[in-house]
């Protein structure tokens, strides 16, 4: 007498997705969202959410802040190793200053005024650098260009 077939019994539900943490760090360090994030996990974001509590012991929100902190940081060391001219790959220095301005919320030379109403605030300028760096760019006029331009008036 042949025998019964086998019953296969399947799940009541969809296994598990495994979450590659080390690859949610890295994408939160570049500045990706949990929705974006999530999609490319095959999963909805709601349960990226769920699974950031029970895994790793925090909300999203938390984790998302720290780990997209460390992206912050990676502009700025990076900024400051090309300003002393420390580093030794060379990046673009374009780009660089992009992602400074929409992640860090830094602001180029042109888009910051100076008020300066005393010669104490001319010295506080003056010992930080950043009046170098003003006439450098062509933002402040140095004592020959305003001589040149009251004699052309």
């Amino acid at each position: 007498m042949p025998r019964p077939p086998r019953k296969v019994i399947l799940p009541a539900h969809r296994p598990k997705l495994k979450i590659d943490w080390k690859e949610v760090n890295r994408a939160l360090e570049c500045g990706c969202t949990g929705m974006q994030i999530a999609s490319v996990l095959g999963m909805c974001s709601d349960t990226l959410y769920d699974r950031c509590i029970t895994e790793q012991g925090v909300t999203f929100s938390e984790y998302k802040q720290n780990h997209s902190a460390k992206g912050e940081f990676d502009i700025l060391a990076k900024m400051h190793e090309d300003a002393l001219g420390k580093s030794k790959i060379k990046g673009n220095a374009t780009l660089l200053m992009r992602l400074a301005e929409v992640r860090v919320g830094h602001k180029s030379a042109k888009d910051v005024s100076l008020a300066i109403t005393s010669f104490a605030d001319l010295s506080k300028i003056a010992s930080s650098g950043q009046l170098e760096n003003l006439l450098a760019q062509g933002e402040l006029a140095s004592d020959d260009q305003v001589a040149a331009e009251k004699e052309d008036l």
